[in-house]
């Protein structure tokens, strides 16, 4: 190489190396919920003095962007819908209209949301999506919100700092406790991650499951019927790591005062990332976990696993003999949602990439819902990729679609950033 050239080129290597080096500490660095919320009080108060402030806003388009939905609600024919990416919507009429109700909060990006079994018309909301992606964007949220009127107000209720927020759920008859599953920050280590319980209604908090300043809690389920008794999924990631050896399945009998990790055939001494929860509503001994398992294979590593326990989660059993790491490849952190049929404990749905349903337990998976028909212009009857919730109680779906061989109607059409499908038979 010419000498000259080689003494221009080595300032610009170093100076490129030392470029990047710092970029990589910004990006590991977090603004504070302190200072975030300082600057949406800002953005509040310019608002109010704004001379543009009477102006109404019309969507132009266009009508086919995209967002990922995190959260799903349902109580007769209203629905909740949270976005990670574009605000909470409520629907009154079964999906056929929508009307965005959390534009005027600190957060715009939705984890999950809950209503009061006791009152529907108390609601919570857990902000931060719940894909805290590795590259690419995955907004933060700013702590929970309550709304005690059926999303007509809201009131920030705390947990600032744990960004992104994987479950939530609320006692059955008393809903002043609340119990809020906590993912973590996406780009660095933090403490306020884990699980997190209040008695008094968001007033005040306790730290009930702290692993460590790596692993969160991703899920959440009840026992329907002793709801001092929860199961919660740990998640272990850094920014460059979706998987850790504190990922597991813990279990609470006291109303999480006190946790035990389960073990008894789930996989141990190994590195797992997100995983997900299911208790069979008719036969609450029956539990499942949905495990992305990163136990090392010839080819990579084990992918998406289900285990059933038919004793509350002291013993369990991989439902099934061959793979099904299609389901989702090497994108575990974005799913592992699991559903129990809430009047067969056999008949589960797991979902990825596409859903898969099973009759026999677990045994045997059958992709579903490639037939669809659409209720505005499109220029394909093919189902969108990749689903991230779906109820079915009241059989409804985002980006899912459902069993039985039914027909798929996609609803939701006033809604420009998701695909909403709902089954009719």
């Amino acid at each position: 190489m010419n000498q000259r050239l080689f003494h221009f080129k080595l300032p610009c290597v170093i100076a490129a190396m030392i470029a990047l080096s710092n970029c990589n500490d910004a990006w590991s660095q977090t603004t504070t919920a302190e200072a975030r919320l300082a600057s949406w009080e800002m953005h509040r108060s310019l608002e109010e003095t704004s001379p543009y402030k009477n102006l109404k806003w019309r969507a132009m388009g266009p009508t086919r962007q995209g967002g990922r939905i995190e959260a799903l609600a349902c109580t007769g024919s209203t629905i909740y819908l949270g976005a990670g990416s574009g605000n909470l919507w409520k629907s009154v009429n079964n999906g056929i209209t929508w009307t965005p109700i959390f534009e005027k909060e600190s957060s715009f990006s939705i984890g999950d949301v809950a209503l009061a079994p006791s009152d529907p018309d108390i609601i919570w909301v857990g902000t931060g999506e719940t894909q805290p992606r590795h590259s690419g964007y995955s907004y933060s949220g700013t702590g929970v919100f309550k709304s005690i009127d059926g999303g007509a107000t809201w009131q920030h209720m705390g947990l600032a700092e744990t960004h992104h927020i994987g479950k939530v759920l609320i006692h059955p008859t008393n809903p002043d406790i609340v119990y809020v599953a906590a993912i973590g920050h996406a780009w660095g280590d933090n403490p306020e991650r884990g699980l997190f319980k209040t008695m008094d209604g968001g007033i005040t908090w306790t730290h009930a499951l702290s692993i460590n300043e790596q692993t969160g809690v991703v899920d959440l389920a009840m026992d329907p019927e002793d709801p001092e008794t929860l199961y919660a999924t740990a998640w272990q990631k850094t920014r460059y790591k979706m998987s850790g050896l504190e990922s597991g399945v813990y279990k609470t009998t006291d109303g999480a005062s006190n946790w035990k990790r389960l073990g008894g055939g789930l996989p141990e001494g190994v590195e797992l990332g997100r995983s997900g929860l299911a208790i069979a509503p008719t036969h609450p001994n029956v539990v499942y976990a949905f495990i992305d398992n990163h136990a090392p294979t010839e080819d990579g590593f084990v992918g998406a696993e289900v285990y059933r326990s038919n004793d509350k989660g002291e013993s369990w059993k991989r439902t099934h003999a061959e793979s099904i790491y299609k389901v989702y490849s090497v994108y575990g952190w974005k799913f592992a949602d699991i559903r129990v049929a809430p009047d067969d404990e056999n008949e589960i749905f797991i979902l990825g990439n596409r859903v898969y349903h099973s009759k026999d337990a677990g045994k045997n998976f059958e992709r579903i819902g490639e037939n669809i028909s659409r209720l505005h212009v499109h220029k394909t009857r093919a189902m969108h990729l990749d689903h991230h919730e779906k109820v079915v109680p009241k059989i409804y779906h985002l980006n899912v679609q459902m069993n039985h061989n039914g027909e798929h109607r996609e609803e939701g059409h006033s809604i420009l950033l998701i695909r909403f499908y709902f089954v009719l038979d």
